[in-house]
């Protein structure tokens, strides 16, 4: 029988679930999988058959060629032991669950020939699913995929959803299946939006560029939330932005301004934060100025934000000013930061700048 042609109508076997919490090391390398025991720690994955899962006629998901593995045309000839029945696997499942001390040995003299059947080996991907082992699972799926071994929907339970399944294949790496997932169910921005999470986080902006290409011929443009987390990643608040990074982010962000699209505060801060230790001071100053004529609900948050970016750093005095011409404006500090910026400047010296700062913040707080 080819392996191809086996279904989940075919066999049935109980869940591997069942027994999760009692999954080990000998249990893998006697199931004949050595992913699941390290052997791939390391182990540079390669993209999946876009074909793997694409579903046929027998009920199972099948791969792209039907041929089967060469050790079945060599059966019965002493060089492969005939595949487990349904008895014999229901019992290696009741040895594994009651997990006693010497299960490595009794799962070694059954030694049934398991590694092949496609529902084994797709309630073992539904198992490492349910344990979060992601790992073990990249490195199985891409053993199975080199093989032409078909999985079948018990693959993956553990999954709720589409979305689930793109982001499953997106934390993998393995993009082409998103796409492909997406080409087979809906194209929805925020299955995009996935998409380009994942490229984000792996700094892969050249792809997040290709696929908001991609985006734009179906019809769809960037959302806020897109922008937003695009511009966050780029300047990584907290981190150097580079040069380059800096350039992108300003052009999605006058992508943003020219569509109308309000920035969120995290976006502001992300900027301000970018300038400020890639030490464009000025530039820094420049954004929260004119951000103040166009974005008022986020001005007490960028000037303090500021203030308090130049109070970490030594420079005092610029801190202060800063918090003065905000009060001037009739913006209300963040009281930490116009607290940390006025012990600071006590415990320098600068006693005078500390009291003018003081008077100011009481003068604002006696309008209110």
């Amino acid at each position: 029988m080819e392996i191809s042609k086996l279904s989940h109508k075919n066999l049935s076997f109980p869940s591997l679930s069942a027994f999760s919490s009692n999954w080990s090391p000998s249990v893998s390398k006697f199931m004949g999988f050595p992913g699941c025991n390290g052997r791939y720690n390391g182990h540079r994955s390669q993209i999946l058959n876009l074909y793997l899962f694409e579903s046929s006629i027998h009920g199972c998901v099948r791969g792209y060629k039907t041929s089967s593995f060469d050790a079945y045309k060599e059966m019965g000839t002493g060089r492969i032991r005939p595949k487990a029945m349904q008895k014999q696997a229901a019992n290696i499942i009741d040895l594994i669950k009651r997990d006693e001390y010497d299960l490595e040995s009794k799962l070694d003299s059954l030694r049934p020939e398991l590694r092949c059947n496609s529902d084994i080996c797709s309630l073992v991907i539904d198992n490492c699913g349910r344990l979060d082992d992601y790992d073990d699972m990249r490195s199985l799926l891409n053993e199975f995929n080199e093989n032409r071994l078909c999985l079948t929907k018990k693959a993956f339970e553990f999954l709720h959803g589409v979305s689930s399944l793109m982001e499953m294949f997106s934390a993998l790496g393995f993009f082409d299946m998103v796409k492909f997932v997406m080409k087979k169910t809906e194209r929805k921005i925020s299955h995009y939006y996935i998409l380009i999470r994942e490229m984000c986080r792996r700094c892969d902006f050249k792809g997040v560029r290709d696929i908001q290409d991609e985006m734009r011929e179906e019809g769809f443009e960037l959302s806020s939330r897109i922008y937003n987390y695009l511009i966050s990643c780029l300047l990584k608040n907290g981190e150097y932005a580079d040069a380059c990074k800096i350039e992108i982010a300003c052009h999605y962000f006058d992508e943003m301004v020219a569509r109308d699209l309000e920035p969120r505060l995290s976006t502001h801060a992300a900027f301000i934060k970018g300038f400020f230790y890639s030490e464009q001071y000025e530039e820094a100053y420049k954004y929260v100025v004119d951000s103040d004529k166009k974005y008022k609900c986020s001005s007490c948050m960028n000037y303090s934000l500021l203030a308090r970016l130049h109070q970490k750093r030594g420079n005092l005095v610029i801190a202060q000013n800063i918090l003065s011409e905000m009060i001037k404006k009739g913006l209300r500090p963040y009281f930490k930061v116009y607290m940390k910026v006025l012990n600071c400047l006590d415990k320098s010296g600068r006693e005078t700048l500390a009291t003018d700062l003081q008077e100011q913040f009481h003068q604002l707080h006696s309008k209110a």
